[in-house]
C-alpha cells in the first residue's frame, strides 16, 4: 500500500514545525519526521494497522486505514 500524507496533514506538520523551530527544539522536529517516516513504512509494508477513518475512504485505497502516529 502506497502511504499518502492528505493536504490537512502536511499543514499540520508544516505547523508543528514551525512551532518547534520558534521554541528552538529542532531535535524535537528531526525524531518527530523520523518515527512519521517509520511508521509511514510500517503502515505500508502492513495496511491492516491502525484504526479506520472515515475521511480517508476518500482516497481511495482499502477501507481508509489510518494510524496515529
Amino acid at each position: 500500500m502506497k502511504v499518502r500524507i492528505t493536504k490537512p496533514a502536511q499543514r499540520r506538520l508544516r505547523q508543528i514545525d514551525d512551532y518547534y523551530k520558534k521554541k528552538g527544539n529542532r531535535s524535537h522536529v528531526t525524531k518527530l519526521k523520523k518515527d512519521i517516516k517509520k511508521k509511514s513504512e510500517l503502515l505500508s509494508q502492513n495496511p491492516e494497522l491502525g484504526q479506520e477513518e472515515d475521511h480517508l475512504k476518500e482516497l481511495g485505497q482499502g477501507k481508509g486505514i489510518g494510524m496515529l502516529l
